[in-house]
């Protein structure tokens, strides 16, 4: 199997809030980076329609709008005060656009695979068959889309 160098990218796993962020990070100091989203578009768990979601209709934001902008790019006035889910999403989908990171990143595809080498770079097994190495992975895969049930035992 043929394995791309990428140097000294960064491979960015999410496209969700910490995975653009990371990602304007990168691009605001100059650092290369690719970045990989098993879903259709930018959003992570606050859009709706991704598989897996824990979001529903009714959610919301539970903090304020003037405290939970990123800093750089703050949530508009008209959102509400605890905006909804189709607020965060529009504004996720915004922060992407302002700063051109949608033409970073790889859509639908998967990372099946990771692997730290020998020499502490990164191989990147993809789920389109490529295989890709890199000086660095950032894992913004989200912490909200499984259950996290503990095993309790009964007294």
């Amino acid at each position: 199997m043929e394995i791309i160098d990428r140097g000294d990218a960064v491979c960015i796993a999410g496209a969700g809030p910490a995975g653009l962020v990371m990602a304007r990070a990168l691009q605001h100091n100059g650092i290369e980076w690719d970045q990989f989203d098993p879903n259709p578009d930018v959003g992570g768990l606050w859009d709706i329609k991704h598989e897996g979601t824990a979001i529903y209709e009714s959610a919301h934001f539970i903090s304020s709008r003037s405290l939970s902008g990123f800093a750089d790019f703050p949530m508009p006035d008209h959102f509400a005060d605890y905006p909804k889910h189709t607020e965060i999403l529009k504004y996720l989908h915004d922060f992407a656009e302002a700063y051109g990171l949608r033409e970073k990143i790889t859509f639908s595809t998967k990372i099946e695979k990771l692997t730290k080498t020998k020499d502490d770079r990164w191989q990147v097994q993809l789920s389109n068959g490529e295989c890709r190495e890199y000086k660095a992975v950032v894992c913004a895969t989200g912490s909200q889309w499984q259950a996290n049930m503990p095993a309790l035992k009964l007294i």
